[in-house]
């Protein structure tokens, strides 16, 4: 068997392609083995352990490699990159949910090379168990491998429990310090309970879909030391959620709330030429945590990513705090990346930032006065989770294989373009939040009691009247008679109106358009969508123009209105849409279907609702799609109408 001496690369690659990747093993003192086929990666790990992982994300049954490599113990300290062409935060935030370590674009040959220069040299070695016990238990054996690894590398000594009599077993023992549970296995409360009976001081993290976290929440409102996630979150969540619960020492002495946030940022030392590609860990109002395999060198640094709730990227400057290596050995309680204090940004950037960050924790915008505050190392304190802005519970298929996203894939320099300076609308002030009562650390975690969430507050009872209210007189033959003559002239008024605007010569009144985006709950997470299968072609872009810009809408199709000749009625400019969607015509020979960074949004020679801003448009087969040909990158004007051509 051949062990850590092998850059394994899943994917199709040219003569030039495996000539390139070929000479960065050497240079790296690796030896290069490419596989075509998940099953040929597959059969190839049964015998040898490589040093490095890269994977190209269009491959058929790619997270079957994920699966494999996290499930092997001995590549626990062993690297895994995602190459892919699709940055957008939903399909990012899956990979690392697979067990990827970092994510670079696919043709970017040089952030590869960087990668495997900056590797740990020699055999990788893991952590040592130091932090004691912890507990996965969860029927998926591959989601188990995942958390197990993260743990593990951060210096526990890691157990699975695939039902709840390993659970008990395990949950019993007063070396256990952190027990992630999926709530599909248990009821939650009933292991705690029995547990804590039993002497049990850990802390637990629930894992759950995300229909079902609210439910959660309120039951175990009146429980300490237990916080509820999304069972689609990076793995890494988990960490940071059980340092936030095992200590308070820290929190307290921070100035602003550090919270779960992930988004793609795109990152670069100040005054070098290419943007790096990473993605956000947790946040707070002076600062941010940016996962990635390679830290920028140079203190000062140039961010771009999208503010919690918001639909526009910033740019803003930073300063890097500290750095983390990939060095397992360490047991660090946080993954490979930078802490970066933020600074100034362009235009209205900062601002924007800190409303962002303020719906993430429910206050008013705080205030950062003077210089930012400098972002410490983590480490374990307890605070109430707040879910990540974004989407977390995606679970179809298609998701994976279409690779929803953001932003465009190989022409990265229209990334470097000015941000729009469109007019942002800008939500109502949010009430001012009452002043802080002390409270014990471990009640930091869960509201003292439950919340019934959307429940009105009960009206007072209307006191007794003093005497009796008279009745009104009734009308006699004569006041009802002018009534009837009153009400007949208000129907001859309305029918004179509808004969006006609706006669021969008017034109047909648009129909109203109609939300079909998720709305917002009262607990701050999107509802599910409505049912739009049964809406006419009319019907569904009225919708979609009305949606909700929101990053729950993210995932949201857009739907094509009509010719390309015209559109609706051939008159429609895109004027009445809602301020971040637009028109996308895409002239072509061929009669294929239409996508936006990866969402469909219609067909060719249609005109199709996109979101507007930088897309990556191209052409697709079939569902899950075929790529037709290579695709190009596209400024979608907003309520405009954008036509390209496109012949593959």
């Amino acid at each position: 068997m051949a062990r850590f001496r092998h850059l394994l690369v899943l994917g199709k690659l040219d003569s030039d392609r495996r000539r390139s990747l070929g000479a960065m093993a050497t240079a790296s003192k690796l030896e290069l083995a490419n596989e075509e086929t998940t099953d040929g990666a597959l059969v190839w790990l049964e015998r040898n352990d490589p040093a490095l992982v890269a994977f190209d994300t269009t491959v058929a049954r790619a997270e079957k490699l994920c699966e494999k490599v996290r499930g092997k113990k001995p590549l626990a300290g062993v690297p895994l990159i995602a190459l892919t062409a699709d940055a957008g935060d939903v399909f990012v935030e899956k990979l690392y949910a697979m067990g990827a370590d970092d994510v670079i674009p696919l043709e970017r040959g040089a952030a590869l090379l960087a990668r495997l220069k900056a590797r740990p040299p020699g055999v990788p070695v893991g952590a040592v168990a130091s932090r004691g016990k912890a507990v996965v238990c969860d029927k998926d054996r591959s989601r188990c491998d995942v958390y197990g690894r993260v743990l593990s590398n951060a210096g526990y000594d890691v157990k699975n429990a695939l039902d709840d009599v390993a659970l008990k077993y395990f949950a019993q023992q007063k070396d256990v310090g952190v027990i992630v549970l999926s709530a599909e296995v248990t009821s939650a409360r009933l292991a705690i309970e029995h547990a804590r009976k039993l002497g049990s001081e850990a802390v637990w993290v629930i894992t759950a879909p995300r229909r079902d976290i609210e439910k959660l929440r309120s039951e175990l409102a009146d429980v300490s030391g237990v916080a509820v996630l999304g069972a689609a979150l990076p793995a890494e969540s988990v960490l940071f959620t059980s340092n936030e619960l095992r200590s308070g020492a820290d929190r307290a002495a921070r100035r602003s709330v550090r919270v779960l946030y992930g988004t793609t940022v795109w990152f670069r030392a100040a005054g070098e030429d290419e943007d790096e590609l990473g993605f956000s860990y947790n946040v707070s109002a002076g600062g941010l945590f940016v996962r990635t395999l390679l830290p920028p060198s140079r203190e000062e640094v140039w961010l771009e990513l999208r503010p919690p709730r918001n639909m526009r990227r910033v740019r803003l400057s930073g300063r890097v705090a500290w750095r983390r290596g990939f060095d397992l050995a360490s047991a660090a309680a946080a993954p490979p990346g930078f802490g970066v204090e933020l600074g100034a940004g362009l235009g209205d950037g900062h601002e924007q930032w800190l409303d962002g960050y303020a719906t993430l924790i429910d206050e008013p915008r705080i205030s950062v006065p003077g210089p930012a505050p400098v972002l410490t190392p983590l480490s374990p304190a307890p605070v109430q989770i707040i879910e990540p802005a974004i989407g977390l519970e995606r679970l179809d298929e298609a998701d994976i294989v279409t690779a929803p996203a953001d932003e465009p894939e190989p022409e990265l320099e229209a990334l470097a373009a000015p941000i729009s300076t469109r007019p942002r609308s800008v939500p109502p002030p949010l009430p001012a939040a009452p002043a802080p009562s002390p409270v014990a650390p471990e009640a930091m975690v869960a509201p003292a009691a439950p919340v019934t969430v959307g429940a009105e507050p009960a009206l007072p009872e209307p006191a007794a009247s003093p005497r009796p209210i008279p009745r009104a007189k009734e009308p006699g033959a004569a006041g009802r008679w002018v009534a009837i003559g009153v009400g007949l002239a208000a129907l001859l008024a309305v029918g004179l109106f509808a004969w006006e605007r609706m006669g021969p010569g008017r034109p047909a009144l648009a129909p109203l358009p109609v939300s079909v985006g998720p709305r917002a709950s009262a607990a701050g997470e999107p509802s599910a969508p409505a049912d739009t299968s049964a809406a006419s072609p009319v019907d569904a872009a009225s919708a979609a123009a009305a949606t909700d810009a929101s990053p729950a809408a993210e995932a949201g199709p857009a739907v094509a209105v009509g010719p390309a000749d015209g559109g609706q009625e051939g008159s429609d400019d895109g004027a009445s849409l809602n301020s971040t969607l637009g028109y996308l015509i895409v002239e072509s020979s061929r009669s294929e279907d239409v996508y936006a960074t990866g969402f469909k949004v219609g067909t060719t020679n249609a005109r199709n609702v996109s979101k507007c801003g930088l897309r990556y448009v191209r052409l697709g087969r079939g569902e899950p799609p075929s790529w037709i040909g290579e695709g190009l990158t596209v400024d979608v004007k907003c309520r405009a109408v954008t036509t390209i051509k496109l012949d593959p």
